[in-house]
């Protein structure tokens, strides 16, 4: 009976992984031809985010419409935030429904991590999206 117990544990779903840190749209402008999207990082973990890198895939209606600039979120701690400002050139920003994310670098504990890994920790607000992992 014990050993039914144990296999019927094990057959249980296991919880979702909580994403450790959140991306969210703050406001959105223009530059001269530039979509500028400001977007915070909150770290949710309980290590510090050394680099994210990486740059959004603007959409309209399921359409690529844009791609912004690269930039980084650097040395954020624990419970702590930073801002990054994204431009994308010649991209409506005010019709843009869907930003997404993608990772081109990430580093923890002085090292790089795999972006797929880093990617699945990142929870999207919307009008962004949960992050993916650039190739």
């Amino acid at each position: 009976m014990r050993h039914l117990l144990v296999i019927a544990a094990l057959a249980l779903p296991l919880p979702a992984a909580a994403q450790e840190w959140r991306i969210e749209l703050i406001e959105t402008g223009l530059r001269e031809y530039y979509c500028t999207g400001l977007v915070r990082l909150t770290n949710d973990s309980d290590q510090v985010l050394e680099e994210l890198s990486g740059f959004f895939l603007i959409q309209k209606d399921g359409v690529q419409v844009g791609r912004s600039q690269g930039t980084w979120f650097l040395n954020v701690a624990p419970g702590e935030t930073a801002e990054a400002t994204f431009e994308t050139p010649n991209a409506p920003c005010a019709e843009a429904d869907r930003w997404d994310y993608i990772v081109g670098a990430c580093r923890l504990d002085g090292a790089f991590a795999d972006k797929q890994a880093c990617a699945a920790r990142i929870e999207g607000v919307a009008p962004l999206s949960a992050a993916v992992g650039a190739n």
